[in-house]
Order: C-alpha cells, then structure tokens, then sequence
C-alpha cells in the first residue's frame, strides 16, 4: 500500500522512535538480563510457566510425542521437494505471465512481503492473516518443544516474541548446542567412510549420529504442527463445499486504479463481476484464464452486479507490460446457499479458513526449504553431516544458494521477464 500523504507514516514514525527510545532505557538500567528483554523492533517475554507447561506435556506424553516427531523426520525430505518444486514452478509460471490454480493452491501469484498498515492495509483479511500466522507460530513451538523434551533434552527458555505488532512464541532446546558442538569437534574434509570416528562419542555422552537424528526429529516437527493445521482448515473448507454450504460466484472489485481502464469506463469498487467477454466467471482462475486471450484495445464487455442489479458495461482494454490491462483488483465474491447465513458471514467464514489454509500452506512450504536460518536448511545440514561430515556443510551450503535464488525470482519475476522481453 502506498503511503499518500505524511499523516500516514507519522504514526508508524512516532511508534517506532517510542519503541527505540523505551529499549535504550530498558538496556541502560540493566533490565535486559530480566524475562522480559526490549529490543529495537522487538520484544521478548522469557516465561518459566509456559517453560514448565512443554515440560509437562513432553514428559506425560513422551512415547506419542516421540513417536511423532519420527514421522516427521520421515516425511521432510518429501516436503522439502515439494517446497523447492512449487516456487520452481511459480517462478517460472510467472516469468511466462501464466496463472493457474491447482486444487485450490495459486501458481504463478507474485510474492510480496506482507508489513501489516504498510503493505496490506487494515482490514478483516489482515485479521485473519494475523491470528493464523500467531497460531502457526505458537503451535509450531510448541511441537519443536515438547519433542525436545520427548527426545530428553532440556529446554533453555520458552516464551513469546513481538516484532513490529506480529506475535509469536519460541523454544529454546539444548541440542542446538549439542549439535554446534558435534561440527565444531570435526576435522576437515571428513569423508562418508571417516564419519564413524565421530560417530563415538560427544561433550554430551551421545554418539554423533544419535545427536544428528534427534535434531532432525525435532526441527521437523514444526512443519507435521503447521501440516496439521493446514489440513484441518483445508478440511473444513472442503466440506462446506462438499454440503454445497456456498458457491463461487464471482469476482468482487475492492481496488480500481486510478486513470485505468476500470475507472475511465464506469467500474466501481464493490462491483461483482460475473461476466467477462460474454464468458461466465466464478473464480479468479476463470477471470485469469478468460483475460489471457484478450488483447490490449479490445473492447470488452463485463456483466457485473451492482447492488442487486445486473449492468453491462463495455470497457477498452489498455496495455501493461505487453498485456491487456484492466485496472482492478479483485477477490472471489461467496454466495450462501444456508438460508440464515448472509453472504457476508458466508464470505467470512470462507476467507478464515481459505486464508489460513493457504497460509499454513506457505509456512510448511517456504518453512522446509533449505534457505538460511529456516528449518528446511538446519535440517538438511545434519542429513548432510551424517552422510558427508564437514564437506555436507559445503554441500548445504550450495543447494541453498540456490534454493534462495529461487526464491527471490518469485518477488521479482515480473521484473525479470520485463527485462529479458527488452
């Protein structure tokens, strides 16, 4: 979103200064050694409660959640390729200017950083964004928490964590230092046939390779935490449609452009489309796929409902980056099927649980992938080790330069395309 005018930013200008100034006493008066810790942009809460609650549960429970996290550890590796296989395929669909759904998940949607009040304005799609995001990220704790214990090793600290109005919790296990330790004791070059010399013992009474599989057991239990919300709210999804509890019916306008083609010829924000180029569209796909075949100039006709009135107007398509352009932005329009449910209460309760669905979705995915500080790349570097020693290290290393580049081609690849059409 960008910002219009200056009263705009000055609130978000006073609220970091506040913070800024507030973390400079807190640092200076020594509390910083305290629970609770106030850094810039950040704010830590040390719980002993919640410390002793994933104690407790991971202890009580400690077959089921052990159990679990091998699960977990199983499937990674299969995750993590689905992960790196979709923003393959997303990059490349966009650099084609393609876009298509498949069950449910958009391929070929740009990547963008989402800063609540700066790149994604207030609204019920942003509260729902954030309680799932919160969720994700306490239950993803708590399963890296309690299969830490489950796998008998202790958790440093546990609480809960806000950067810029996002929060969260976090779990602190020792193994991290068990493992850190396992590397730093590695000579060079160790080869798959040397690695049994570290396989004899640690710091910690534990054979290396024991070490290496406990972390994997525990760092892939944040993904199955996220996986498992993900099908719940997917479920939920599909079986309201499956009851035929709602149905798509179009594609409302929440956004024209200012001197586009939507706005010189009579579209208006809350406008449902319902017909583009004589084809009926229901979906963002359908609108997609229907816009694909027109070309800038054309003279479109679009059949919308407008406070419960069908209007056709005939809008004269621009041109955008060698594509016809209309102006809009747009969102699936729900209708209820449920007498004493309005659209509205239907259309929220289906953004809740597609919102969440698709995020949860991208958590696992961009979670597993073996980029730096993820999980994916903790987890692979201890594969790595296992099988290669220090020399995995190089090899983790490379797959995740290149994994990151990938990446980052789906913030940018409009813009690259752009440049190599030139």
């Amino acid at each position: 979103m960008a910002l219009e005018s200056l009263a705009d930013i000055i609130p978000l200008i006073f609220l970091l200064v506040v913070w800024l100034l507030i973390s400079i006493i807190w640092e200076k008066t020594g509390r910083n050694r305290g629970a609770l810790r106030i850094y810039p942009l950040v704010i830590i809460y040390r719980s002993a409660t919640l410390k002793k609650l994933i104690q407790r549960i991971g202890k009580k429970y400690s077959n089921f959640w052990r159990r679990l996290g091998v699960i977990a550890d199983k499937v990674f590796m299969f995750v993590m390729g689905g992960g790196a296989l979709y923003i393959t395929l997303n990059a490349i669909t966009l650099i084609l200017g393609s876009y298509f759904e498949f069950v449910g998940v958009p391929i070929g949607s740009r990547f963008v950083v989402v800063i609540p009040f700066v790149t994604m304005p207030m609204n019920k799609i942003l509260v729902f964004m954030l309680a799932g995001f919160v969720l994700a990220i306490i239950l993803h704790e708590l399963f890296h928490g309690v299969v830490s214990v489950a796998e008998n090793r202790n958790i440093k600290s546990a609480g809960i964590i806000i950067s810029l109005g996002i929060g969260g919790g976090f779990v602190e296990p020792d193994i991290e230092d068990e493992l850190q330790a396992v590397i730093d004791s590695m000579e060079t070059n160790t080869a798959r046939d040397n690695i049994r010399k570290y396989c004899k013992a640690s710091p910690h009474n534990l054979d290396t390779k024991t070490i290496l599989r406990k972390f994997r057991r525990i760092v892939a239990a944040g993904m199955l935490a996220n996986l498992i919300l993900m099908l719940m709210f997917a479920g939920t999804l599909f079986g309201l449609g499956a009851l035929k509890a709602y149905e798509n019916y179009g594609l409302k306008i929440v956004q024209i452009d200012k001197n586009s083609p939507a706005q010189k010829y009579g579209l208006r924000v809350g406008d449902i489309i319902i017909m583009l180029a004589g084809q009926r569209v229901r979906t963002i796909s359908d609108f997609q796929n229907t816009l694909s075949k027109l070309y800038p100039g054309a003279n479109v006709s679009f059949l919308v409902l407008r406070n419960g009135t069908k209007i056709e107007l005939f809008v004269v398509l621009a041109e955008k980056n060698g594509k016809a352009y209309i102006g809009v932005l747009i969102q699936q329009y729900i209708k209820s099927n449920i007498p004493i449910i309005s659209d509205d209460a239907m259309f929220d309760m289906y953004y809740f649980l597609y919102i969440n669905a698709l995020l949860e979705f991208l958590v696992v995915i961009i979670n597993v992938l073996p980029i730096f500080f993820l999980d994916g790349s903790q987890w692979l570097n201890s594969l790595l080790i296992e099988k290669y020693g220090r020399r995995g290290l190089r090899i983790g290393m490379t797959i995740s330069i290149i994994i990151t580049l990938i990446f980052i081609l789906n913030f940018i690849a409009p813009s690259f395309a752009s440049f190599l059409v030139q």
